[in-house]
Protein backbone atom coordinates (compact mmCIF):
# COMPACT_ATOMS: atom_id res chain seq x y z
CA UNK A 1 0.00 0.00 0.00
CA UNK A 2 0.98 3.55 -0.81
CA UNK A 3 1.90 5.60 2.08
CA UNK A 4 -0.59 8.23 0.93
CA UNK A 5 -3.40 5.52 1.09
CA UNK A 6 -2.63 4.83 4.32
CA UNK A 7 -2.52 7.82 5.83
CA UNK A 8 -6.00 8.79 4.33
CA UNK A 9 -6.94 5.37 6.10
CA UNK A 10 -5.87 6.45 9.66
CA UNK A 11 -7.53 9.58 8.97
CA UNK A 12 -10.82 8.43 8.34
CA UNK A 13 -10.18 6.07 11.27
CA UNK A 14 -10.03 9.14 13.73
CA UNK A 15 -12.40 11.11 12.21
CA UNK A 16 -14.76 8.25 12.51
CA UNK A 17 -13.54 7.35 16.44
CA UNK A 18 -13.66 11.05 17.21
CA UNK A 19 -17.58 11.25 15.98
CA UNK A 20 -18.59 8.50 17.44
CA UNK A 21 -16.71 8.61 20.73
CA UNK A 22 -19.15 9.84 23.39
CA UNK A 23 -16.10 11.30 25.83
CA UNK A 24 -15.07 13.65 23.07
CA UNK A 25 -16.97 17.06 23.14
CA UNK A 26 -16.54 18.92 19.87
CA UNK A 27 -16.22 22.73 19.79
CA UNK A 28 -17.61 24.60 17.39
CA UNK A 29 -15.98 28.16 16.34
CA UNK A 30 -18.95 29.98 17.36
CA UNK A 31 -19.01 28.11 20.64
CA UNK A 32 -15.40 29.36 20.56
CA UNK A 33 -15.78 32.49 20.09
CA UNK A 34 -18.20 33.02 22.46
CA UNK A 35 -15.75 32.56 25.29
CA UNK A 36 -14.67 36.23 26.88
CA UNK A 37 -11.35 36.71 27.48
CA UNK A 38 -12.28 36.22 31.48
CA UNK A 39 -11.91 33.16 30.72
CA UNK A 40 -8.25 32.98 30.75
CA UNK A 41 -7.70 35.85 32.90
CA UNK A 42 -5.74 33.84 35.72
CA UNK A 43 -3.58 32.64 33.52
CA UNK A 44 -0.70 33.34 31.83
CA UNK A 45 -0.92 34.36 27.63
CA UNK A 46 1.10 31.30 26.68
CA UNK A 47 -1.36 28.97 28.79
CA UNK A 48 -4.46 31.19 27.55
CA UNK A 49 -2.83 30.33 23.65
CA UNK A 50 -2.03 26.27 24.33
CA UNK A 51 -5.68 25.99 25.64
CA UNK A 52 -7.05 27.07 22.01
CA UNK A 53 -5.46 24.07 20.67
CA UNK A 54 -3.06 26.21 18.39
CA UNK A 55 1.11 26.26 17.50
CA UNK A 56 3.02 28.74 18.80
CA UNK A 57 4.97 30.80 16.80
CA UNK A 58 8.89 31.00 17.25
CA UNK A 59 8.38 34.28 18.61
CA UNK A 60 5.72 33.50 21.24
CA UNK A 61 8.20 30.33 22.31
CA UNK A 62 11.01 33.05 22.22
CA UNK A 63 8.44 35.23 25.05
CA UNK A 64 7.23 32.26 27.20
CA UNK A 65 8.94 31.89 30.43
CA UNK A 66 12.39 29.95 30.41
CA UNK A 67 9.99 27.12 33.13
CA UNK A 68 7.65 26.81 30.33
CA UNK A 69 10.21 26.28 27.51
CA UNK A 70 12.02 23.98 29.39
CA UNK A 71 8.89 21.92 30.63
CA UNK A 72 7.49 22.14 26.73
CA UNK A 73 11.26 21.00 25.20
CA UNK A 74 13.20 19.20 26.89
CA UNK A 75 12.70 15.07 28.27
CA UNK A 76 13.44 15.24 31.83
CA UNK A 77 14.57 11.81 33.56
CA UNK A 78 15.73 11.76 36.80
CA UNK A 79 17.66 8.32 38.64
CA UNK A 80 16.84 9.43 42.58
CA UNK A 81 18.78 5.96 43.90
CA UNK A 82 21.74 7.01 42.31
CA UNK A 83 20.90 11.12 42.49
CA UNK A 84 21.58 11.57 38.71
CA UNK A 85 19.18 14.13 36.93
CA UNK A 86 19.00 14.61 33.08
CA UNK A 87 17.70 16.99 31.22
CA UNK A 88 17.62 16.05 26.69
CA UNK A 89 16.97 18.85 24.37
CA UNK A 90 14.02 18.13 22.27
CA UNK A 91 13.52 21.71 20.72
CA UNK A 92 14.67 21.08 17.33
CA UNK A 93 15.06 17.15 17.97
CA UNK A 94 16.21 16.32 14.27
CA UNK A 95 19.65 18.27 14.77
CA UNK A 96 20.03 18.58 18.17
CA UNK A 97 19.37 15.89 21.35
CA UNK A 98 21.71 17.29 23.41
CA UNK A 99 21.89 15.83 27.07
CA UNK A 100 22.89 18.05 30.72
CA UNK A 101 23.03 15.98 33.55
CA UNK A 102 24.00 16.39 37.43
CA UNK A 103 24.65 14.67 40.57
CA UNK A 104 22.51 15.70 43.81
CA UNK A 105 20.53 17.94 42.52
CA UNK A 106 18.40 18.64 39.02
CA UNK A 107 19.43 22.52 39.39
CA UNK A 108 23.21 22.23 37.21
CA UNK A 109 21.31 20.72 34.52
CA UNK A 110 18.11 22.33 34.41
CA UNK A 111 20.11 25.75 34.68
CA UNK A 112 22.29 24.17 31.75
CA UNK A 113 19.32 23.06 29.26
CA UNK A 114 17.83 26.96 29.79
CA UNK A 115 20.96 28.36 28.77
CA UNK A 116 21.06 25.83 25.66
CA UNK A 117 17.46 26.72 25.09
CA UNK A 118 17.67 30.05 24.95
CA UNK A 119 20.44 29.59 22.58
CA UNK A 120 18.49 27.55 19.99
CA UNK A 121 16.00 30.00 20.30
CA UNK A 122 18.30 33.68 19.65
CA UNK A 123 19.58 31.60 16.86
CA UNK A 124 16.30 30.69 15.25
CA UNK A 125 15.18 34.24 15.65
CA UNK A 126 17.88 35.72 14.12
CA UNK A 127 17.96 33.23 11.21
CA UNK A 128 14.67 34.30 10.33
CA UNK A 129 14.64 37.97 10.87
Amino acid sequence: MEPMSLLNMLAEVASEKLQTDPTVKMITKSEESKKSMNDYSNKPPDAEYHNLGKPMTLLQVSNTSDNNILRLFTISQANEMKRKFYFTCRLIPQYCEETFQSFGSEEKARNLMKKHLKEHLYNLLNEFK
